[in-house]
C-alpha cells in the first residue's frame, strides 16, 4: 500500500507480486496509501474464494523487512539498548550487549560479536531477541529514522550469499508500525481507529505470501510498516482503543481494501479487480461488502457518460474535498499522447487487458479518438478505447488504464476520468483528461474517513459507510471443545454494548464461558439451527475484555468431535 503525503519520497515497488521481489519504481509521493492487488498481468493478491483467514490467535505476525525496498542484503548488523540473545534452530548460541553482525559465505551463516565469529550451517535460521528494548538494524532507515523493531528478528539465507530478515511481532505492535505510515495522525482519532481496523483485517486476510515463510512484507506490497521508531501517541491510542476489533461480514473477517481518495464515490470490487484462475477474468466476481457508495447527498447514475462528465468536471461537496487529488486535470497535445500511448501499449503488449497487442510502435497509426465504452458505479473507466486509422485498441481494468495513459512518466491518479478532445477548427490537436480521486477507490477512502471524522462520525459509522452490511466484532474464534485450545478472545470494547454470537458446525452443546472472570452458562436448547446469541452487557466493560470457553457438556452418548465458533459483536452507534 502506498505510503504517500510525504514530499520527495521515492516509493519502492508497485505491484504486490513484484514488490517483495525487489521491483523498485518511483511514484508520486503527494498522496495517501492504497492497496495494489494486481501485477501487470492482472492476477489479484487474493480473491474471496482463495483467501484463508490466518490462524493469528497466537497474535503474532511474520513481516519480511526491507531497506529502501530491497529485501536481500549482504550483511545485517543488530544492536539494542538491552542484551541480545541468539538462537539457531531453537538452540542457544550466544548473548551479547555489543552489536551482532551476520554475513554469509557459500556454506555458513557467519555470526560475529565481540570479535568472535561463529559458523552456523546456512540451512538454519538465526533468531535474535531481547527481554525489553527494540532491536535496531544498522543502516536501515524508515521514515527518516533509524529502524528498530519490537519482537524478535529471524535471519535466514537468500539467493547466493544474500540474507533476509523477518520481524516476528505481536499483531497489535505490528499495526502500531503501520497506521501512522498509512494515515497522517492529523486525520483525527476516529479516522485512525477506522484505519487501524482496516489495517488489522487486511493483515489477517492477506494471503499473498502465506506459502513463503512470512505473512506480509513491510512495503507497498502489503502495508507500509516502519517499526517501533514510527509509533505515534495518537495512532497508538487509536489502536489500543480498537484492540482485537475487526470488520466482519457473516462472521468472517473482511478483505478490508482501502485507498487514498475515491473521488466522491467508491467503486464495486468486481469493476476494478480481475479474478485469478486458469483464465484471468475481468470483471471479477463481486464481493458483497465491497460495493460502491456515494460520499455526497445526491445518488447519481455515474455509469452514464453525461452524469460522469458533470460529476468529474465539477467539485461537488463530499467527505473528500480536503484531498489534493479530489479533482485534477491533465492536458496533452496529440503528438505527446500519441508517443505515450505507443510506448505504453508496446510495454504492456503481453497483457491480457490490452487488445490487440502492439509489438511494433510503427503499427500504431494516426490517433483519431479516445472514448470510455463502459463505466462502473463510480463513473470509473472499466475500459478505454483508442481509435487510430489502422486499428482500435481496447484497454480493460483501471490499473492498466492508469498505466497506459501516463502523465509526465507517472500513472494517472485514478481511472475516474473524463476524456475531452481539443480541436482547432476541424483538426484534432490534443486531449484533456479530467479526473477525480487517487487509487483504486474500493472500500475505505482515507480522506473520506478524515472528512467523516471531522463531521462527527465515529469509527464504526465510517467503516459501515464504506463496507456494506458489516458489523464490528472480535476475532471469530474456532474452538475445538474437546481440546479447549485457542478458545479465548481478547478485545477492547468502547462501552458495555456487546452480543456474543455463537455458531455450532455440528449439533449444539451446553457450554460455559468465562467472561472477564464470570462463569456464564449457555444452554443448547436456547439455540436455533445451531446458531445463537447472548446479551453480554451484564459482563462486558469499557476497555479490555476476555471471553473464553471454560467447559461444555457433550452428553453421555456423544462421540462427535464438537467445535464452536464465537465472537463478540459490538453495539452500533446511532447512524447520522
Amino acid at each position: 500500500m502506498y505510503n504517500l503525503l510525504k514530499k520527495n519520497i521515492a516509493i519502492s515497488a508497485i505491484f504486490a507480486l513484484f514488490t517483495c521481489a525487489n521491483f523498485a519504481v518511483a511514484l508520486d509521493a503527494e498522496m495517501l496509501s492504497l492497496p495494489v492487488l494486481d501485477n501487470i498481468f492482472g492476477k489479484p493478491k487474493t480473491t474471496e474464494e482463495q483467501t484463508e483467514i490466518k490462524d493469528f490467535q497466537n497474535k503474532t505476525i511474520r513481516v519480511l523487512l526491507s531497506n529502501k525496498g530491497i529485501f536481500d542484503q549482504k550483511e545485517f548488523v543488530f544492536s539494542s539498548d538491552s542484551e541480545m540473545f541468539v538462537k539457531a534452530n531453537g538452540s542457544f548460541v550466544t548473548n551479547s550487549s555489543s552489536p551482532i553482525k551476520i554475513t554469509k559465505d557459500e556454506e555458513y551463516l557467519l555470526l560475529e560479536t565481540q570479535g568472535i565469529i561463529q559458523k552456523i550451517p546456512s540451512n538454519q535460521k538465526i533468531i535474535i531477541q531481547t527481554n525489553s528494548s527494540p532491536i535496531r538494524i544498522e543502516g536501515f532507515k524508515k521514515g527518516g529514522k533509524n529502524a528498530a523493531y519490537k519482537g524478535s528478528l529471524e535471519v535466514f539465507s537468500a539467493k547466493g550469499t544474500s540474507l533476509r530478515v523477518i520481524n516476528i511481532i505481536d499483531i497489535e505492535d505490528y499495526i502500531k508500525g503501520v497506521v501512522p505510515n498509512e494515515m497522517p495522525t492529523y486525520f483525527g482519532l476516529e479516522a485512525l481507529k477506522a484505519q487501524a481496523i482496516s489495517a488489522r483485517g487486511y493483515a489477517y486476510r492477506d494471503a499473498t505470501f502465506k506459502t513463503t515463510g512470512y505473512d506480509v512484507c513491510d512495503t507497498t506490497g502489503s502495508q507500509v510498516y516502519n517499526g517501533a521508531n514510527s509509533y505515534d501517541a495518537v495512532s497508538d491510542k487509536a489502536i489500543d482503543e480498537t484492540m482485537g476489533q475487526f470488520a466482519l461480514y457473516n462472521g468472517k473477517i473482511i478483505l478490508s481494501l482501502y485507498s487514498s481518495t475515491s473521488g466522491g464515490h467508491t467503486e464495486n470490487y468486481e469493476n476494478t479487480f480481475s479474478q485469478n484462475g486458469t483464465d484471468i477474468k475481468f470483471p471479477a466476481e463481486p464481493i458483497p461488502y465491497l460495493k460502491g457508495v456515494p460520499d455526497i447527498d445526491e445518488n447519481l447514475d455515474l455509469t452514464r457518460e453525461a452524469n460522469a462528465k458533470d460529476f468529474y468536471t465539477q467539485k461537488p461537496d463530499s467527505f473528500e474535498t480536503a484531498s489534493p487529488k479530489y479533482r485534477w486535470e491533465y492536458t496533452y497535445t496529440k503528438e505527446e499522447l500519441t508517443e505515450i500511448l505507443k510506448k505504453n501499449l508496446a510495454k504492456f503488449s503481453k497483457s491480457p487487458f490490452v487488445k490487440p497487442s502492439l509489438t511494433n510502435t510503427n503499427d500504431f497509426g494516426n490517433l483519431i479518438d479516445i472514448d470510455i465504452p463502459k463505466r462502473g458505479v463510480s463513473g470509473k473507466a472499466m475500459y478505454a478505447r483508442i481509435t487510430t486509422d489502422r486499428t482500435t485498441f481496447l484497454i480493460a481494468k483501471e490499473i492498466m488504464i492508469r498505466q497506459i495513459f501516463t502523465y509526465k512518466n507517472s500513472w494517472l491518479p485514478s481511472a475516474n476520468i473524463i476524456i475531452e478532445r481539443i480541436e482547432d477548427g476541424h483538426n484534432l490537436v490534443g486531449f484533456k483528461i479530467y479526473g477525480g480521486g487517487f487509487g483504486h477507490g474500493v472500500g475505505l477512502s482515507q480522506y473520506g474517513a478524515m472528512g467523516m471524522a471531522k463531521r462527527g462520525y465515529t469509527y464504526d459509522q465510517i467503516l459501515k459507510h464504506y463496507y456494506s452490511g458489516i458489523s464490528i466484532g472480535s476475532y471469530p474464534v474456532e474452538c475445538n471443545l474437546k481440546e479447549l485450545k485457542n478458545c479465548k478472545s481478547t478485545f477492547y470494547a468502547p462501552d458495555k454494548n456487546a452480543t456474543l454470537i455463537l455458531n455450532y458446525p455440528q449439533k449444539p452443546h451446553d457450554i460455559t464461558f468465562k467472561i472477564n472472570g464470570h462463569e456464564v452458562a449457555i444452554s443448547a436448547n436456547k439455540l436455533s439451527k445451531n446458531q445463537g446469541e447472548a446479551d453480554l452487557r451484564k459482563w462486558i466493560k469499557k476497555g479490555i475484555n476476555t471471553i473464553e470457553v471454560s467447559s461444555y457438556d457433550t452428553g453421555i452418548l456423544d462421540f462427535s468431535n464438537p467445535s464452536i465458533k464465537f465472537y463478540a459483536e459490538l453495539g452500533t452507534n446511532n447512524e447520522k
